[in-house]
């Protein structure tokens, strides 16, 4: 069996530590550091594997999601890391690269690519728990996701001009903060799908990724409504002969 505690270092840091006991109470495994990165922890759940290790979850102050997500995984502090960097490693170099398929594929087409791109992080990262996979899908996501930040804000300055522009600047950034809200409140409002078993039952790993399935099914159908209305409003209204790209000289 485990047995699991946490000990405040210094308020409001925290840590982790587990051990093992036998059928009649004696240890045979003492000392296990679970965590001691920095954070307020609480809410520790453990159990036994097969081959003789655990899975721990809890939930975490720095982020309640991916602490629960990758202790039960079994994720180190370092593959942590590279989940979160593998999303800023990717969206650089789309960015240079997704500036110029913007002015050939133009806005429709684009937003539509980079939805599909990142509804299908969201897919591959819930399929299976792997590390190699998750960072694949965190990649994924950072070449679609930055782009069609790109390539909505392209679309305002198409359509929209002068305090027109600002007006929908203001509404683009107002959704995109209220999205930011729900996100970090996700464990509030959607806590059925962290504990599926109840609030005394072990934290899912899975069920908070169905959020960003939900999420990239959303870009998906807001690509396709900007087709619809950019095909229908290109008929009716003139915008203009196109300009032609700028050129750097050496």
């Amino acid at each position: 069996a485990l047995v699991t505690w946490i000990e405040q270092v210094a308020y409001p840091d925290s840590q982790i530590y587990g051990a093992k006991v036998d059928a009649t109470g004696n240890l045979t495994c003492e000392g296990i550091e679970v965590s001691l990165a920095p954070g307020s922890k609480n809410r520790i759940a453990g159990v036994s594997t097969p081959e003789g290790g655990g899975i721990f979850a809890w939930e975490d102050g720095r982020n309640d999601f991916n602490d629960i997500f990758a202790q039960r995984l079994g994720f180190t502090d370092t593959q942590i890391g590279w989940l979160y960097s593998s999303y800023s490693v990717a969206a650089p170099f789309m960015l240079l690269l997704g500036v110029f398929l913007i002015d050939r594929m133009g806005m429709r087409v684009s937003m539509a690519l980079f939805s599909c791109l990142c509804f299908l992080s969201a897919a591959l990262m819930i399929v299976e728990g792997s590390f190699p996979v998750m960072v694949a899908g965190r990649a994924l996501l950072g070449l679609g996701a930055e782009m069609l930040i790109v390539a909505v804000t392209a679309s305002l300055a198409k359509w929209f001009r002068g305090k027109e522009l600002g007006f929908a600047f203001g509404i683009n950034l107002a959704i995109a903060r209220l999205a930011s809200i729900a996100a970090d409140r996700s464990p509030t409002w959607a806590r059925a799908l962290f504990y599926p078993d109840g609030a005394d039952g072990p934290p899912s790993w899975r069920g908070p990724l169905w959020l960003g399935v939900a999420a990239g099914a959303l870009c998906l159908v807001g690509a396709a409504a900007y087709g619809y209305l950019e095909v229908r409003a290109a008929k009716r209204f003139a915008l203009g002969a196109r300009g032609a790209g700028d050129k750097l000289n050496a």
